[in-house]
């Protein structure tokens, strides 16, 4: 239900804000029903009623990017190093183009 000014509802204002939603997203898939879904799960949604699992509509919390990057809901800041073994089993072995 939108609100009188036909603004955001509160749920979408505190989602704005970046208030966590408790990590459940509302799903409105193509049959019509609506259903939530956590936001961890590694499963395909389907619907609670007809298990259809095409999703038409998913309302969630806008992405939060943190690091080297810039836009409306990036926190820029300087990440730590961390080291990397590219060869753990030791050097690389380079061979020739084989033409």
């Amino acid at each position: 239900m939108r609100a009188p000014s036909g603004g955001p509802t509160t749920t979408e204002q505190k989602l704005i804000r970046g208030q966590p939603n408790m990590g459940m997203i509302t799903v409105r898939f193509a049959c019509g029903h609506q259903g939530t879904v956590s936001a961890t799960t590694d499963t395909p949604p389907a619907c609670p009623m007809c298990s259809e699992r095409r999703v038409q509509y998913v309302k969630a919390r806008p992405p939060r990017f943190v690091g080297a990057c810039t836009g409306p809901y990036a926190v820029t800041q300087a990440l730590e190093a961390l080291p990397v073994n590219l060869a753990p089993q030791g050097s690389l072995a380079l061979k020739p183009p084989q033409e």
